[in-house]
This record gives C-alpha cells, sequence and structure tokens, in this order.
C-alpha cells in the first residue's frame, strides 16, 4: 500500500537547507505554510557531497524542531544534489510494458556506469527514443554510503523518506508544472553555491544536464580579493547588490565571473549540439531560465544572453502554485524564491510515482 499523504520537500545544498510542502487540490497545488530556508555553515556540504554530517544533522533538527507545522509530517521526499549523482540517457528498445524492459535498462546502464554494484539507482521513461521502437530512459545513480548518509539526516529528525530524487529532475518537473510543458528547447541554470546545474528540455521533456563549478561562491571570492574584504563581509555585499547600489568596482568584479558562467554555459551547449543534439534534429535554444541564489546577481542575465544571443530571465517556482499566506508572508517569500528551484518541483511528488 502506498503513502498517498503530501510529503515534505527537503532539499539540502551547500549554502542552506530548504523546506516545503503543498496541499494538492484538484490539478494544483498551494502553499499553506512559508517555506523555510536555514543557512548552512560553509563546508558541510560541497558539490552534493556531505563533509560534516554532525554539523548537517543538528541543523535539520533543528529546523524540524522550531517549525509547528514541519515538525508534524512524518515522511519527506528528499532530492540529491546533482554533483553527487550520475545521470544518464540512452534509448532502449521496446516500452515499459515490456516483461523485460526493465532488465534490458539494467543492463544498458551496467556497461555506461561504472561500480554499478555499489550504487543505488533507478529509471524513468521520458518519451520516444530517437530511433523508432525505443523509449528514452534516463537512469540516476548514486553510491549507497553517500545516500545512506542523507538519509541518516532525516531519520535524525524522525522522519522518514517516502521518494528520493535528483536536483536536476526536480528543477525539470518545476518548469513543466509552472510553465505548462513549454514547447521548444530550454535550459535551466540553478546556481548554487558550489557549482551550478544546467538543465535542458525540449518539448517538455528532460533532454541533457550538466553540473559547471561556478557558483556563487566564485563571486563571494571575487569580491573578496578585489575590495579587500573578509569573505563574511563579501557575501553579505553579494546578497544585498541591485542595480542601484552596485559600484564601478564591484561591478568589473562580478563582471568577470559573468563571462567565465557564460563561456562555461555556451561550451555545454556546443557539446550538447555535437552529441545528443544532433539526434534530436538540432534545435535552436529558445529560452534560458536562471534560479537559484546567484541567479539575481545584477549584469547576468544580460551578459549571458548577450553571449548565448537568446532570451533570458528569472524563473519563478511558484508562478502557478496557490497560496494561503499572507500578505507579509508573501512577500517575505518573494525576497527567498530563488532559492526553492529544485524544493518547487520536489514537492509535487507523490510516493509511488
Amino acid at each position: 500500500m502506498f503513502y498517498h499523504k503530501d510529503l515534505v520537500a527537503v532539499d539540502m545544498g551547500s549554502s542552506c537547507i530548504k523546506i516545503l510542502s503543498y496541499k494538492k487540490k484538484g490539478r494544483k497545488y498551494h502553499l499553506q505554510h512559508q517555506p523555510m530556508v536555514e543557512s548552512l555553515k560553509r563546508g558541510v556540504i560541497h558539490q552534493g557531497q556531505i563533509l560534516d554530517l554532525t554539523e548537517l544533522k543538528n541543523t535539520f533538527q533543528h529546523i524540524h524542531s522550531r517549525s509547528s507545522h514541519f515538525s508534524k509530517l512524518k515522511r519527506c521526499a528528499l532530492a540529491i544534489n546533482s554533483g553527487a549523482v550520475m545521470i544518464r540517457r540512452f534509448d532502449v528498445a521496446g516500452g515499459r510494458s515490456d516483461g523485460d524492459f526493465g532488465s534490458k535498462v539494467f543492463q544498458t546502464a551496467e556497461q555506461l556506469i561504472n561500480d554499478f554494484s555499489t550504487l543505488y539507482w533507478g529509471y524513468s521513461v521520458v518519451g520516444e527514443g530517437v530511433v523508432p521502437g525505443t523509449s528514452a530512459v534516463v537512469v540516476c545513480a548514486a553510491k549507497i554510503e553517500m545516500v545512506e548518509s542523507y538519509l541518516s539526516v532525516i531519520r535524525s529528525a524522525g522522519m522518514k523518506v517516502g521518494v528520493i530524487d535528483t536536483a536536476v529532475t526536480c528543477i525539470s518537473n518545476a518548469l513543466n508544472y509552472n510553465y505548462n510543458k513549454l514547447p521548444g528547447f530550454h535550459i535551466i541554470i540553478d546556481i548554487g553555491s558550489s557549482s551550478s546545474n544546467i538543465v535542458g528540455v525540449i518539448d517538455g521533456i528532460y533532454c541533457f544536464s550538466r553540473t559547471i563549478v561556478t557558483g556563487g561562491d566564485e563571486y563571494s571570492t571575487a569580491l573578496s580579493r578585489d575590495l579587500g574584504v573578509d569573505p563574511d563581509r563579501a557575501e553579505n555585499l553579494k546578497v544585498n547588490l541591485n542595480d542601484n547600489n552596485i559600484s564601478v568596482q564591484v561591478s568589473k568584479s562580478l563582471q568577470r565571473i559573468h563571462d567565465s558562467m557564460a563561456e562555461e554555459i555556451n561550451s555545454v551547449l556546443e557539446n550538447f549540439h555535437r552529441g545528443l543534439g544532433v539526434k534530436l534534429g538540432g534545435r535552436d535554444l529558445d529560452s534560458v531560465f536562471l534560479i537559484g541564489g546567484g541567479s539575481r546577481i545584477p549584469g547576468l542575465i544580460e551578459t549571458i544572453g548577450k553571449r548565448c544571443n537568446v532570451s533570458v530571465s528569472l524563473f519563478d517556482p511558484f508562478r502557478k502554485v496557490g497560496s494561503s499566506l499572507s500578505r507579509a508572508a508573501r512577500r517575505d517569500l518573494n525576497s527567498v524564491k530563488s532559492f526553492f528551484g529544485v524544493s518547487s518541483g520536489l514537492g509535487i511528488r507523490h510516493v509511488g510515482d
């Protein structure tokens, strides 16, 4: 028997933990309680790897205990950062209704991913394959001990995990729900602290993802070095930047990172077009969405748009999400909603999906 109650979505990133829960009414999801974002000490998680398990457990237990709403919820959906996950897309003959389809997926994945016996893994059929008579399959795998570390954090607060998902598939789900499975080729860039995820979607179907090393920490490091301030001051400065208070010196520091990120994005797109993109018909990029803590840094949208010659906008993770929050709570949420790209898509998952 499946657990049908709504799950609380938990996303543990390098800089903070994000938690939210939806209530489904008909076909629409609603926020009934204020989502939570709690900062993590630097170095607790880096590119998906837990480096300080004790500190992570303490922080999660603190979040869980101080919220009257979340402390009542006993089961969650958990996102694993893409830096700790291997994701492969390939075509498999037949379809999921075939009795031996799962075995075919396993045999192919075992050939593509090293040390497969040491991993937890799962797969999803995302559409028709490139070759007629095949299905496009996405396989996600992660080291068993790494997944168990994340699970131990959840269990330390007396909770159970009903669904484990990856950050990139959560972002893809969030795009499809909030933007009605946009036709065409689109990418979402989730700018994290220590790295950024690039997720490609064609006609509402996930097609590829890549992780690049440039993230929000690069901006803080540049500001600290160029302005001669300590890392904490640089971080606060980065968070509070806007078009009205940015100086020429700060703008130059930021622009170097903008250019580096745009260069990496272009490289990812070129590799995609030379490989899988050719098989999928050589689609031109229609738009780029930015999400994540660094997405609002002044000048980034303009730089990516110019370098990639495409329309760039901020991704709204709650665009189609209903809300019974107060006006003040909605205003507070709007100021931090860029952190909820992963958890927004994770929140619509249910056990048995």
